[in-house]
């Protein structure tokens, strides 16, 4: 912040000077008066455009057209012909070519080469033209219409000649393309570059790090170099599992086939693996191949596996031999999940309406089947967004608009117009809500964004196909006006403009980029860039042909290529809305490529489809109805055949099929081994847009008159009349001073050094440059200017007193009287000397305020100069060179802080603080004398307006940036998102006619002035405000204001609108605002005042290193999914793709017509699907887009898809012609795959789906048939071919019908989220595969899924969707689980599909027993409830059965269970013992209250083993990782040594003692890495580290002295973190500093951190001083377990819980007689290593070091290493001496446990019982649960979303923490996101959320779950619990609850 308002002031300074002082020549222009047009030829246009404007003289200047007045606009229309605009801008005359043509061009980059399209303004194409680039003529292509070249040029001039005009564009590479230069061509190609390779790895490896061949001799000695293998995998195949997601119990069934690389089948067995990110691989045993390559098998998700719930699990194969390697692998979810029902879609009519043009919400449910839903509701809110644009003066626009509720309706779509009165008079964006609702309260929400505009009529473009529709529109009538209509192209050049009489059609002009429509006042515009063209190209490939089709609804131009390979073998053009073209495919299986460009939006487009002969590709047909019925048993077959249409034996086959309840389920991918060469790119050019133009030096003689610059003093300034100009002016502040310049040829040279009267002023290299003004007293001066090469001297030069004089010498010619010449380029050695007394450098602080040098009257203010080079040298902090200034007394001044009188050193460096003045030697760097060389093009006029600087302007401009900072402080919190549904806001703006500057918005209560709350300028909405009237200023820059009284209404906004009439000049209320102002501004100065030492601490803690941890993010994530349907039917339509357009992001369609991708929220998606034209959609930052696609008739005709790819046969057209006439309908066939066939009709028979043939049933009694709306309206997509509804008596009579229709004479009661599971088939020689499914009784959709694979690189996908559902049924709905006693309103549904309703009996049954029945008419549907009680002795489940059955008798129905839970809570009994002694105790248990299970947790050597070996193993080599692993294996081999081992890593240590020795920088220090800032914290870890090592007999070679010297140094003048580190290493070097005056010193330091004293009470014992440890005892904190802590948890690495127990553990070790303190720490530092390891390898390694020494016996070295024993004997005997132990028994006798060691062990051990009637707990923790802020029982509403808030107080520090919260069984969940504090995972059961903590600290935190209550009833909430994991002993819990649901 300070920085930044130091650039503040140094800006205001700067403008300062501007704004006065204001003399004719500061005053002056510094260009010419006009721009002069020029008129040039076609020959002297080419050389400007081929040789710059260096070739225009006064010969291009022969023919003035005209001229205008510099800085404004020319609009002109000039005839057609090249014009040259040229104006003059300081010394320098500019040029701009502007070229008027009847034409323009377009590039078409294609093989072979170049095409320009010639054309003009309509689209007319040019044939008479002569087109040329760099001399080289192309051809004029009779077929495509274009001229061709023979070769593509790399770059030149295109020029095109028509009518003896001729027109030029430059053409060029883009610029982002990279091209290898013929150079590294040559270097890179084979076989040079294996001659030079291996010599650049010997210098890579010396250089950095070894490589290459290098690093694999290294890897011999070293396994550190040695290389991973490859990841990429060696196998390709599938792994798929019957469904996407899975329960805990379930089963998961499996497929895999897997093949190697060349397509041949693995061998053996392989075994199988679940693993989870980040957790251990779980192995599940061995899988028998059952075919070479095939795998196939099943597993339970039992408890023993140990899952997390809510995760993704990745199923692996590996192969069963020692090698393992990875086979294939696929991946599930785990979750308790409960799959929604139905969908729905919402629509508006438009996005965007006017007043008295109503708007309709379209809305839509349906259930799997895409049937309409026929029990569902919406609740429909209309909020406003914002307000646009408001013309009341006042007017309040509340938040919610409307409300409203209806049901769906059954049929069809609903549709609810919102009526007009519900907007308010103002142009508002709004949003729909819609929330759906059905009988059980199952709860979607969806919403849609629109704006409502305010106006009498506006003009509308519209764009049609082919043309565009311009109206004006009063409401929805279309009402005549005149317009006139332009189109414009890219560059905003107008192309045609028409007068229209509205209505009017247009015809489309492609060459556009849009239009623009004007009507009176009114106006419109229309951007095609916006727009999609909807070109559409679809290509195909069989063995024998090529073919395309190019879908152009707007008929826009076209120019098609087609290539076998690189070879062109058909093009051509034209307009035509479709294009289908075929021709024999030559050239065997070389691939076909299609490239399509068209002209849109003013621009060349391009399409391209590669189109290879797909030889590998399976084609799959899998023959099965399409509808069934719940329970139906069908016959399927599945046929395979190859590219060319024969059939494949032996093809490896699984079929599936899941229910599409499941949304997100991706299509599965296979294997594909079709490779082809990709075309050689096209070179590309690209058109050269910026202009033509550039700048020469001016000819003074020749233009000063004849442009009138001899009357402007700028030019008189640069071209002095006598060779040296004068002009005084007076200053600001009446300080005489002078700005000297040299000029050449009426450029200004840069000056380096002034000196005035032989003292230099300035120099032009320091690190702080003056403003180019220099203070002088009046009177006569000798100035001296050194250029880069010359001394200029101008004697007797005369200041007026309080005068400003600018001076200027031209030394243009070469016997000018001033110049004497000079050492180029540099200082003289003479010159150095004299410059060299007169500079020295400040080390001044980012953080410190705004200072500034004074000498007399020369100041210089401290803000670096970036262009010098001694700043950027300075690498360790900011030290800035100054001057010049005499060395004599001069001032550092830091504004309204202090100021420091000094005597000037030359050559040294100067730290100030409040009295401190620090001096060091620092010599000058030899770079600083060098002059950069002068830029002849650099214009720099703003010289002339600089001023010198005074203390009066730095202290006034420090006063406004102060004033302006203070300001930001006392603004009012106006944030958007503050949700308080209890306030209202304020919006105003002004009107058009108020042309004024805000600078503040002000608001105060009504009448109460004091109250003023004062907001920023651009504060428009003013928000959170309380209802009541208010009094709203806005003040402008010009004195005066607006005010009004505004009355403010609750969850709304009152919008004002000021008026030029509003205006009101300065008066003496606002006076009195202002005053409030200024007081509020005196009394924060006030206040920043007082607490300016707080300010200046906390500014030395922000200095602290600190590390931050970020994680990277995907690409996009905009997440957008939605369903694409056939238009004509509703169909879903499986296997489309997807592609965010200009990348190769994408995705297909599932078996649903369902897609999710991630992309831009601004970017576009293209939906492509062979027989179908593609279609192009802006995202526009929605989140669902769903889509209609029309089918496309020619390709419906002509087009099979197969595999993966696409085929044209004879034989589909002869198909397509045999359904003429009939409703079509879409198999998909893989990934693109569909087959034309015709749609049947739906045939219902008695109430059931019928897929046998109903035109042979008997008994008929009727017979009624749907088509068109009215069959889809009801039965949704499967409906399109029309719908037969049959009634017979008693199931008709046809052979084979009584078997299918007896069959659904049963209640369903087998549910299933899977249908299908057919792993192990493969095809016969017919190609074919034949199996009989049973379908679940499920009412869904499935879909299925066909996976094909052989042993011959073949592969294949098939996907379908198959409906499964009953006209008349009975479905039961009723929550997941109850608890003991809960009584819940279950839900039977009666729902009927037939058009005629019926008598129905509904009964109810509960365990068998019928509980409830009635007799009803079934019209559409009717729901009935139950209320369900549950039993207290809870069984595992009850049966509930809910029925139906019509008069015919045929039933249906639900059978289905509900879990019953216990009332009460698990409750966890036992002991905890902390052992810290040698001890034997047994312990007694209640066998009847179960198992025991004991944990126990201590012994910290094999942690700190691991620990060692973590660090040795850590990849990275900073220099604080090389000294933590050193230290690590520095303690290793004290361990190696007592535990008389060999120790491995001598070269590792030696290795790593030369790296650090390596690394130490000159300044005696270490930096992060090699190169950078020392840091004294690093230089203090590496010095331990290295004296480790000399302590361990290790040579130790690293520069000691330059280190004690950069510490003592840091003593001296480093911050205080920087003094305790550096006193800390140098007691560790045992260097002699007077050490008790240095921690006298920092023991007076105000507020330390209790690192400081901690750090210093260690430094006292260290120095045999006398110590207090009182601050210990202060500061401890405790665990819930007994641990000892100092701190707070920080992401910094100093002044947190770690260090500072570690430095209080090692001042107790010293003090002695802690030994139980001791053990409490090490307890405390070993629950910190919570990830496996402590948190970064610098933690690690102190920890090491300081807990190691007290595990290690220092008796002797044959001494063992100290441990603990733990032995269990009675109920069951063994004994432990890991570090943590885990085991359970039966409680048949007591448990005698006896410990040895000194180490502490915890011992817990407990029992778990079910407590009916729980009792709250709160000693440990203290929970409290409340639903909507019902913190008791609660009631709640049905279908409405709530929120279970949980609060956990925590008494003490605990680790390891679960949180369990139970739900009542009304809810579902009604969303599963939100972390809450210290939250590491969250799982969702059906009955309960188990909340994991990796720590919670004390104190109280607070965690949100969201629910949906479903079902009416009356529900217990058993009791929330908070709990150790580990030591379940710990735990808190609240009291049961009842939730009443209505």
């Amino acid at each position: 912040m300070i920085r930044q308002l130091i650039l503040l002031i140094s800006g205001l300074l700067l403008l300062t000077v501007q704004s006065h002082a204001q003399s004719p020549l500061e005053k002056s222009k510094t260009r010419s008066h006009y721009t002069y047009v020029y008129k040039i030829s076609d020959q002297e246009a080419q050389q400007l455009y081929e040789y710059s404007p260096k070739v225009v003289s006064k010969a291009y200047l022969h023919t003035v057209v005209d001229s205008f007045a510099v800085k404004t606009s020319y609009n002109r229309k000039l005839p057609v012909g090249h014009y040259l605009f040229m104006h003059s801008s300081g010394p320098d005359l500019q040029f701009n070519l502007t070229t008027q043509a009847p034409f323009s061009t377009k590039l078409l980059l294609i093989k072979p080469a170049l095409a320009v399209l010639v054309h003009d303004s309509v689209g007319g194409v040019v044939t008479d033209a002569l087109v040329q680039v760099n001399r080289q003529k192309a051809t004029f292509d009779p077929e495509t219409k274009t001229y061709r070249f023979r070769r593509t040029p790399k770059s030149g001039i295109l020029s095109v000649s028509v009518n003896g005009f001729t027109y030029f564009e430059r053409l060029e590479k883009p610029t982002e393309t990279y091209h290898r230069s013929l150079f590294n061509k040559i270097v890179y190609a084979v076989p040079i570059r294996y001659i030079w390779k291996p010599f650049y790895t010997i210098y890579a490896s010396i250089r950095h790090y070894p490589q290459g061949w290098v690093r694999s001799i290294f890897s011999i000695f070293d396994e550190q170099y040695r290389q991973t293998k490859s990841t990429e995998s060696k196998y390709r195949g599938y792994l798929v599992t019957n469904k996407p997601k899975y329960q805990p119990g379930d089963t998961v069934r499996y497929k895999a086939f897997v093949v190697k690389k060349n397509g041949k089948p693995v061998k053996g067995d392989a075994m199988l693996q679940l693993n989870k990110y980040g957790r251990k691989v779980k192995n599940l045993g061995k899988v028998e191949a059952y075919r070479k390559g095939g795998f196939e098998g099943y597993f339970v998700l039992h408890d023993s596996l140990k899952l997390d719930l809510d995760y993704s699990y990745t199923l692996a194969l590996h192969s069963s031999d020692k090698a393992e390697e990875a086979y294939i692998s696929g991946t599930f979810s785990y979750e308790d999940y409960e799959l929604k029902e139905n969908d729905y879609t919402l629509t508006l009519r438009h996005e965007e309406h006017q007043s008295g043009k109503p708007n309709t919400i379209v809305l839509r449910g349906a259930n799997a089947n895409g049937m309409n839903l026929l029990d569902a509701r919406v609740e429909i809110v209309i909020k406003t967004n914002k307000i646009i644009k408001s013309e009341q003066a006042l007017q309040f626009i509340p938040d919610t608009l409307w409300v409203h509720q209806q049901p769906l309706d059954a049929i069809g779509e609903t549709e609810i117009a919102i009526p007009d009165s519900i907007f308010p008079k103002a142009s508002v964006d709004y949003t729909v809500n819609a929330s759906f609702l059905n009988s059980t309260n199952e709860r979607t929400h969806k919403s849609k964004n629109a704006t409502y505009r305010y106006a009498k009529g506006l003009l509308k473009l519209t764009l049609l196909q082919d043309s565009l529709l311009v109206q004006y529109l009063e409401g929805d009538t279309v009402v005549p006006m005149n317009a006139e209509l332009s189109a414009y192209d890219a560059a905003y050049d107008e192309l045609t403009s028409q007068k229209l009489r509205l209505p009017a059609r247009v015809p489309l002009n492609p060459y556009a980029e849009g239009y623009e429509v004007y009507a009176e006042s009114l106006s419109a515009a229309i951007d095609f860039t916006a727009e999609q063209a909807n070109v559409m190209l679809e290509a195909a490939r069989t063995q024998d042909s090529i073919s395309f089709s190019l879908q152009n609804p707007r008929h826009l131009p076209y120019w098609y290529f087609v290539y076998s390979g690189e070879k062109l073998v058909a093009r051509g053009d034209g307009k035509a809305p479709e294009l289908y073209f075929k021709q024999k495919a030559k050239g065997g299986d070389s691939p076909y490529f299609v490239v399509v460009q068209y002209m849109w939006a003013g621009s060349m487009q391009k399409l391209q489809e590669d189109v290879p002969l797909r030889k590998h590709m399976l084609t799959i047909d899998l023959q099965a109805p399409q509808v069934v019925y719940p329970g139906q048993e069908a016959s399927m077959k599945v046929a395979v055949s190859d590219v060319s249409g024969k059939p494949v034996a032996n093809v490896d086959l699984t079929a599936y099929a899941f229910t599409s309840k499941f949304k997100d389920s991706g299509m599965p991918s296979l294997p594909a081994w079709d490779k082809y060469k990709p075309q050689k790119p096209v070179r590309t050019l690209e058109k050269d847009d910026s202009n033509v133009g550039g700048k020469k030096l001016m000819d003074w003689s020749y233009w000063s008159r004849r442009m009138g610059l001899d009357s402007i003093a700028y030019y008189h300034f640069l071209y002095p009349q006598h060779g040296q100009f004068t002009a005084y002016a007076t200053t600001l502040d009446s300080i005489t001073q002078v700005s000297p310049f040299v000029v050449d040829s009426g450029r200004v040279v840069p000056v380096h050094v002034v000196y005035l009267d032989e003292v230099p002023v300035y120099f032009s290299q320091t690190d702080v440059l003056p403003a180019y003004a220099f203070a002088a007293d009046s009177g006569y001066h000798t100035i001296k200017l050194r250029t880069v090469d010359k001394l200029v001297t101008l004697d007797s030069v005369y200041l007026k007193h309080k005068y400003k004089l600018t001076i200027s010498a031209d030394i243009t010619a070469s016997n000018n009287r001033f110049v004497q010449a000079a050492e180029k380029g540099k200082l003289s050695p003479l010159e150095q000397r004299r410059l060299h007394g007169y500079l020295f450098y400040v080390q001044h602080g980012f953080g410190a305020n705004s200072a500034y040098l004074k000498q007399g009257n020369r100041i210089h203010l401290l803000a670096s100069n970036k262009q010098s080079a001694s700043f950027y040298n300075r690498t360790d902090e900011r030290t800035l060179l100054v001057g010049p200034f005499s060395p004599n007394w001069m001032q550092y001044v830091r504004v309204n802080s202090f100021t420091t009188n000094f005597l000037m050193e030359p050559a040294y460096s100067y730290y100030f603080e409040p009295s401190l003045l620090k001096m060091r030697e620092l010599n000058l760097p030899y770079t600083a004398y060098n002059l950069p060389a002068w830029d002849k093009w650099e214009r720099r006029p703003e010289l002339l307006h600089h001023q010198a600087l005074t203390e009066t302007k730095i202290q006034r401009d420090w006063e406004a940036v102060q004033r302006e900072r203070l300001l930001g402080k006392l603004y009012a919190r106006n944030s958007s998102y503050a949700k308080n549904y209890r306030t209202g806001r304020i919006g105003w703006d002004l009107g058009d006619t108020v042309k004024r500057q805000t600078i503040l918005v002000l608001l105060h209560k009504l009448g109460n002035p004091d109250s003023l709350a004062i907001y920023p300028r651009e504060s428009n909405v003013l928000y959170s405000l309380k209802p009541a009237t208010y009094t709203l200023t806005v003040l402008f820059d010009t004195g005066d204001y607006v005010s009004a009284k505004v009355p403010v209404k609750a969850n709304g906004q009152t919008h004002v609108h000021f008026t030029s009439s509003a205006v009101k000049p300065a008066s003496e209320y606002s006076s009195y605002l202002n005053q409030i102002i200024e007081s509020k501004l005196a009394e924060a100065s006030k206040h920043e005042a007082n607490t300016a030492k707080e300010q200046q601490q906390i500014l030395e803690t922000a200095r602290e290193v600190t590390f931050s941890y970020t994680s990277g993010a995907e690409q996009y994530r905009h997440e957008v999914t939605g369903v694409v349907k056939d238009k004509n039917n509703g169909e879903p339509l499986p296997g489309v793709t997807i592609v965010l357009k200009g990348t190769t992001v994408g995705a297909s369609t599932d078996g649903s017509g369902r897609y999710r991708i991630y992309v831009p929220d601004s970017g576009i998606l293209i939906f492509r699907y062979i027989g179908y034209v593609s279609s192009e959609e802006k995202v526009n930052s929605r989140g669902k887009i769903n889509l209609d696609m029309d089918a496309d008739r020619k390709q419906l005709q002509e087009v099979v898809v197969v595999g993966y790819g696409m085929e044209r046969s004879s034989s589909s057209i002869a198909a397509a012609t045999a359904v003429q006439g009939k409703v079509s309908g879409v198999v998909v066939r893989g990934n693109s795959t569909i087959s034309v066939r015709d749609a049947k009709p739906l045939v219902i028979v008695d109430g059931i789906p019928f897929s046998g043939d109903h035109t042979k049933l008997e008994k008929v009694t009727a017979t009624k048939v749907l088509r068109g709306e009215a069959a889809t309206a009801l039965y949704g997509a499967s409906a399109a071919g029309g719908v037969i509804i049959i009634t017979t008596n008693q199931g008709g009579s046809v052979p084979g019908a009584e078997q299918q229709l007896a069959s659904i004479n049963s209640i369903r009661n087998n549910f299933s989220d899977y249908a299908l599971w057919q792993p192990r088939h493969k095809t016969n020689k017919q190609g074919e595969a034949s199996f009989k499914v049973t379908f679940p009784d499920d009412i869904t959709s499935w879909n299925t899924y066909v996976l094909a694979m052989n042993d011959n690189r073949k592969s294949g996908i098939y996907t379908t969707n198959i409906k499964s559902f009953k006209a008349v049924m009975a479905t039961l709905h009723m929550p997941r689980f109850l608890v003991g006693g809960d009584k819940a309103h279950i839900v039977g549904k009666a729902l009927n599909y037939l058009p005629d309703s019926g008598a129905v009996t509904t009964k109810f049954e509960v365990n068998g027993s019928k509980v409830k029945s009635a007799e009803k008419q079934l019209n559409r549907s009717f729901t009935d409830t139950l209320q369900l009680t549950a039993p207290l002795l809870a069984p595992d489940s009850v049966e509930v059965l809910y029925s139906l059955q019509q008069k015919n008798g045929f039933p249906d129905g639900e059978k289905r269970f509900v879990t019953i839970y216990p009332k009460g809570v698990e409750e966890t009994i036992g002991h905890f013992l902390p052992l810290y002694a040698d001890t034997t105790f047994s312990l007694t248990f209640d066998q009847s209250k179960g198992p025991v299970t004991v944990h126990t947790q201590g012994d910290l050597l094999p942690i700190m083993l691991d620990e060692i070996e973590y660090l040795h193993q850590y990849e990275y080599w900073c220099s604080e990782q090389a000294a933590s692993k050193l230290k690590g294996l520095l303690l290793e081999k004290r361990i190696r040594k007592q535990l008389a081992q060999p120790f491995d890593h001598d070269k590792m240590v030696m290795k790593l003692i030369r790296h650090l020795e390596k690394t130490q920088q000159n300044g005696g220090g270490w930096a992060w890495w090699q190169e950078g800032l020392m840091y004294t914290w690093i230089t203090q870890h590496t010095a331990e580290a290295l004296a480790m090592a000399k302590q361990e007999g290790y040579q130790v070679k690293y520069q000691e002295q330059k280190l004690i010297d950069y510490l003592v140094y840091k003593l001296e003048r480093g911050g205080k973190h920087d003094k305790v580190t550096a006193l800390e290493t140098l007691t560790v070097l045992g260097a002699s500093v007077d050490y008790k005056r240095y921690m006298l010193e920092l023991e007076k330091q105000k507020k330390p951190t209790l690192e400081d004293q901690l750090r210093l009470l260690r430094l006292r014992q260290q120095h045999n001083m006398p110590v207090q440890l009182d601050t210990l005892q202060k500061y401890k904190k405790r665990t819930m377990l007994g641990g000892s802590y100092w701190g707070e948890t920080k992401h910094s690495l100093f002044n947190n819980s770690i260090s500072n127990t570690l430095l209080a553990y090692h001042v107790l070790r010293a003090a002695g007689n802690h030994d139980r303190e001791l053990a409490q720490v090490r307890a405390y530092l070993l629950s910190e290593r919570r990830s496996g390891h402590w948190r970064n390898t610098y933690e690690s390694a102190r920890i090491l070091e300081t807990l190691l020494p007290d595990l290690l016996l220092q008796k002797d070295s044959t001494a063992g290493l100290e441990a603990n024993t733990l032995s269990f004997s009675g109920a069951v005997t063994f004994e432990s001496d890991s570090f943590r132990t885990d085991t359970t028994f039966n409680a048949i006798a007591p448990l005698v446990v006896k410990k040895s060691g000194k180490l502490p062990v915890y011992v817990t051990a407990y029992q778990t019982i079910w407590n009916k009637t729980p009792q709250p707990v709160s000693e440990h923790f203290k929970i409290t649960t409340s639903i909507n802020g019902q913190q008791g029982d609660a009631t709640l509403e049905a279908g409405k979303p709530v929120e279970l808030v949980v609060k956990v107080e925590v008494k003490a520090d605990a680790d390891y923490v679960m949180i369990e919260v139970p739900i009542p069984a009304s809810c579902s969940y009604d969303a599963k996101t939100g972390r809450g504090a210290y939250e590491v995972h969250r799982e969702y059961f059906r009955n309960k959320v188990s909340i994991f903590c990796d720590r919670l600290p004390a104190g109280e935190f607070t965690y949100y779950i969201k629910l949906l209550p479903r079902y009416t009833g009356s529900y217990t909430l058993n009791p929330a619990k908070a709990e150790l994991m580990y030591f379940p002993t710990f735990y808190g819990r609240n009291a049961s609850k009842q939730v009443l649901v209505k």
